[in-house]
């Protein structure tokens, strides 16, 4: 699979080589202070899942932490239209709640910090996994381009709105063909962002995650 995971962080002219230092080395060990870690994601982090669809990935990070006080998970759909469309998505929030998470329905990526119950909320991990806008037929291929960029510069300046000092931005996206044209990697500098890292991402690392294909949304 082609699938790649994206980490951005805030580009500062001030001593930006001890801020990104600081970002890698924040808790690295695999026992912090009694905090638990999933890959890049460590329980202490206050984290923000955006777009979900079946909510998987949020509950598979939730399952690792033990305890998801410190995250919050956002869905474009209502509950009635995850649980029809999604066998296990109503499952999956009822197992977020549980552990403490808050999920918030009705949330526009494009517009997520301007939401009542996020604003002025701060976190040290944005993530959004496949980001798309559906695919129209009766537009270009250009086009389609064209709406999924515009799409991505409007996260990214939302999310740069809700970073905290530390903060990085996560995205996981597909590299090959179409998606590759959307050049994500020029997109981020527009809005203050710097990419640190790109590495390859593996579903094995998440263990119940399931990517579904989106409704195709546009307001994501």
């Amino acid at each position: 699979m082609d699938w790649y995971s994206h980490l951005w962080k805030r580009r500062i002219d001030d001593d930006d080589d001890q801020v990104e230092e600081f970002i890698r080395s924040w808790c690295v060990s695999e026992d912090c202070n009694g905090g638990r870690w999933i890959k890049h994601y460590f329980s202490f982090h206050r984290i923000l899942l955006v777009g979900k669809g079946n909510l998987s990935f949020s509950a598979c990070l939730a399952k690792a932490f033990g305890l998801a006080t410190s995250m919050v998970v956002t869905s474009i759909d209502s509950l009635g239209f995850l649980s029809e469309n999604y066998k296990d998505a109503h499952s999956n929030v009822v197992q977020l709640v549980r552990r403490g998470c808050n999920v918030f329905h009705g949330v526009y990526a494009m517009t997520m910090a301007d939401h009542y119950a996020l604003i002025g909320m701060r976190f040290d991990r944005i993530i959004f996994n496949f980001p798309l806008t559906g695919f129209d037929k009766t537009l270009s291929r250009s086009e389609q381009i064209k709406r999924n960029q515009t799409l991505l510069s409007k996260v990214f300046a939302n999310a740069l709105a809700m970073l905290s000092y530390v903060g990085v931005v996560h995205m996981v996206h597909k590299t090959n063909g179409f998606f590759q044209e959307w050049e994500i990697e020029k997109l981020d500098l527009k809005w203050g962002l710097h990419l640190i890292e790109e590495s390859e991402f593996s579903l094995k690392d998440y263990p119940g995650y399931r990517n579904k294909y989106g409704m195709g949304r546009q307001g994501l």
